[in-house]
């Protein structure tokens, strides 16, 4: 008969875990319930705090320290400690998520909830109803991540102030706001500002406000996808589409057939060659993606980068093939 293993020692039980915290998991149960190598455990894993024992994750200063080695161990204290002011509060101030596993009372706590929302990753969500229409409290989590608007109350999703500080922060944030606010020019203003396809969540009549749109293009050319259909025979139309490609040139795709009977057309078109050569494959008029072909072949990078301005003025007064005929002098064969 084999003799049994050697039994591992405090020593190497120690040492084992000050190598690796997650290695509290493999050994006896008499270790999972020793202070010192518990403690040594968190200090360098806290979510090692799993595999102690009930006593240990019922103790204030290893649990301490093993939220504050890791926020998420908070997940792993005792139910007593998950209602300590001080446990919870050095939780939150790393990730506000972290409030998910404190006690009712603590997500009922205005000081554990304001400093849990001023995150990126907001704790408002598993706040107490009562602090999800704090006025501060909202304020301060919008500010921080807009888009915590959507776990706001009702009274608070229609307060202007509040909204306008989330779509500050995230124009998406428009999407949670209430009905009426919405509408709100300005506010919508502001949203697309921050995030051009925010106008997206307004109403059609907004979607069709040059002003607007014109706005969305130019911080995101690609929202020319969601652009009213009664803008796009508006005369300001083609200034519209010019704006949304020479932010973003693969916005041609959404510039609509009808464009290319504008005398604006060979312009655009090279404002978003210009801006991304993938727009190429975008061009409706057969002929002017002919010639465009032939030039882009020919054309250097720094030539075709060139190419707007060298064509400012001159496309007004130049037929679709007269203007193509002009970018064609512009080529030269590489050597």
């Amino acid at each position: 008969m084999e003799e049994n293993q050697k039994k591992m020692t405090f020593e190497e039980a120690l040492q084992l875990v000050q190598k690796s915290g997650s290695m509290l998991i493999r050994l006896d149960p008499e270790f999972q319930n020793n202070f010192d190598i518990v403690l040594a455990s968190v200090k360098n894993c806290g979510e090692a705090l799993k595999f102690a024992s009930k006593d240990r994750q019922n103790d204030p200063e290893i649990v301490m320290t093993a939220v504050k080695q890791d926020w998420r161990a908070l997940e792993y204290a005792s139910q007593r400690l998950k209602n300590d002011p001080d446990i919870v509060m050095a939780a939150v101030k790393q990730n506000g998520e972290a409030l998910e596993h404190a006690s009712k009372d603590r997500k009922n706590d205005p000081e554990i909830v304001l400093a849990a929302v001023q995150h990126k990753r907001s704790g408002l969500y598993t706040a107490s109803q009562r602090l999800k229409d704090n006025f501060d409290i909202v304020m301060a989590a919008v500010k921080h991540n807009g888009l915590a608007l959507c776990w706001a109350s009702d009274r608070l999703q229609n307060n202007k102030d509040i909204v306008m500080a989330a779509v500050k922060q995230d124009g998406q944030a428009l999407a949670y706001a209430y009905g009426r606010l919405r509408i709100d020019p300005e506010i919508v203003m502001t949203a697309v500002k921050q995030d051009g396809f925010a106008f997206y969540w307004t109403s059609e009549k907004l979607r069709n406000d040059p002003e607007i749109i014109l706005t969305a293009v130019k911080q995101n050319g690609l929202a020319l996808k969601y652009v009213g259909e009664d803008l796009k025979k508006d005369p300001y139309y083609p200034d519209i589409v010019l704006a949304a490609v020479q932010q973003n040139g693969e916005a041609l795709k959404f510039a609509g057939e009808d464009l290319k009977k504008d005398p604006r057309y060979p312009e655009i078109v090279m404002a978003a060659v210009k801006q991304n050569r993938w727009a190429y494959d975008y061009i409706s008029d057969a002929k002017l993606k002919d010639d465009i072909s032939r030039v882009l072949t020919l054309a250097s990078t720094e030539e075709i980068k060139n190419l707007q301005e060298k064509l400012t003025g001159k496309l007004q007064v130049l037929s679709v093939e007269k203007a193509a005929e002009f970018l064609l002098e512009l080529g030269n064969p590489r050597e």
